[in-house]
């Protein structure tokens, strides 16, 4: 959704290798994405908390997650009342 990693080949002399080109530029209006953001803050909060709710997703991942959106969106975290402690 919010990361997209494309490759294309280049062929060189005597080999072949992938360039990768990592897009992390999130097309949507302000107010969507943040609402997004919310989204996904919340799912992996539940899946951290319920494990059975994220089926295929261990629980470290989870966390890993959303403390990583913590971190890049904490004013936005704070101001719906997300913490890092919430999925302890």
């Amino acid at each position: 959704m919010v990361s997209v990693i494309r490759f294309r080949f280049c062929l060189e002399p005597r080999r072949l290798s992938l360039v990768g080109e990592d897009f992390r530029k999130m097309n949507a209006r302000p107010e969507l994405k943040e609402a997004l953001i919310i989204r996904k803050l919340k799912r992996w909060a539940l899946i951290a908390r319920h494990p059975s709710v994220g089926k295929g997703c261990p629980v470290w991942r989870a966390r890993k997650n959303y403390w990583s959106l913590i971190r890049k969106h904490r004013a936005l975290a704070e101001r719906h009342g997300l913490r890092e402690t919430d999925v302890i």
